[in-house]
């Protein structure tokens, strides 16, 4: 089981915001992931959580070329990918 898969499965979200959070919500975030479900399933997650704009990316090249386009608050990257790395992309 992935890490987000064991964080999911420990405390399903249940369509609020604990108070901590109400407040610390981003509004872009860029998702730069290989796994086109692990993109769907953070982007849903972030989306539910009230997120305003989600970007997504599959290869660590596609999330250089986001960033040249766009601000972001929040970037979650895979660490491991094909050609550029996660570490690489940070």
């Amino acid at each position: 089981m992935s890490a987000i898969h064991t964080i999911l499965a420990a405390r399903p979200f249940n369509g609020e915001l604990d108070a901590p959070l109400a407040g610390a919500v981003a509004g872009r975030c860029l998702i730069v992931d290989d796994s086109t479900y692990t993109i769907r399933l953070l982007k849903g997650v972030l989306l539910d959580l009230g997120v305003r704009e989600v970007l997504t990316a599959g290869s660590a090249a596609e999330g250089l070329r986001v960033l040249a386009g766009h601000a972001v608050e929040v970037v979650f990257t895979d660490w491991e990918m094909e050609g550029l790395s996660g570490l690489d992309f940070v």
